[in-house]
Parts: C-alpha cells; sequence; structure tokens
C-alpha cells in the first residue's frame, strides 16, 4: 500500500536538497500557505521528516551511483568543460 504523503515528501526532500534552503522552511507560513493553495487538506511535513527524506534520499542515491560505477568502463563528468575519463579493472591473479 503506497502512503498517500509519500509522493509529496519525496518531491519536497528533493526540492530541499536541490534547493538548499534551510529545513526550517516547510514551517514558514507563507510556505504552507502556498502547499495548501486550492488543496486545504493537503500535507506538509515537518523539517524534521524532510531531514529524514533527504538523508535517505541521499544514501539511496549514493548507493545506485556505486552499483553503476561498478559496472561502468567510461566516466563522463559536464561542466563549464567536458571531458571524459576512461578507465580499464584490472585483475592481477
Amino acid at each position: 500500500v503506497v502512503h498517500p504523503q509519500r509522493p509529496h515528501r519525496a518531491v519536497t526532500a528533493r526540492w530541499a536538497a536541490e534547493s538548499a534552503p534551510p529545513f526550517r522552511i516547510v514551517e514558514d507560513r507563507c510556505f504552507r500557505w502556498l502547499q495548501k493553495e486550492g488543496r486545504p487538506n493537503q500535507y506538509v511535513p515537518s523539517k524534521a521528516t524532510v531531514a529524514q527524506d533527504v538523508k535517505q534520499l541521499y544514501s539511496a542515491t549514493k548507493e545506485q551511483l556505486a552499483k553503476e560505477l561498478q559496472v561502468s568502463d567510461t566516466i563522463s563528468i559536464e561542466g563549464r568543460r567536458k571531458f571524459t575519463c576512461v578507465y580499464r579493472h584490472t585483475s592481477i591473479c
């Protein structure tokens, strides 16, 4: 059973992680008003819940990235300058 608050909590956690406001922003009167605009029963998580969800999001993303790096032969990093680093796994028996 999917909890009805989970999708909203996930979006709030991702927004908090990417935009980097203090977690207490979710307790701001105007933020809460915006979240509930047109949806008066909308769940708004507490700052403690957002902090917990961001930590879980970080852990899950870290694990997924580690798995992807284990099976990858190349890494491409994009920013101001684009480059690709090619490496090979070798084992000596």
